[in-house]
């Protein structure tokens, strides 16, 4: 699985949890569970960003060199 696609599955599960935690809401009812999975999907999402960002200057000075 690429990176693209890695993440495009890590947002498509948030917001399957965002729908599953509004209707919760609505029922009174506790969605502790889903809003635990929601943090760690969205700090997952978060560190491939950063890495992303770490390292493309990188990337760039590597191959202006050659």
């Amino acid at each position: 699985m690429s990176k693209k696609q890695y993440l495009k599955a890590l947002n498509k599960e948030i917001q399957n949890l965002n729908g599953i935690i509004d209707c919760k809401i609505v029922q009174h009812a506790d969605y502790k569970r889903e809003a635990r999975r929601h943090r760690q999907l969205l700090q997952q999402i978060r560190k491939e960003e950063r890495m992303k960002s770490i390292l493309s200057p990188l990337r760039i000075n590597l191959f202006s060199r050659a």
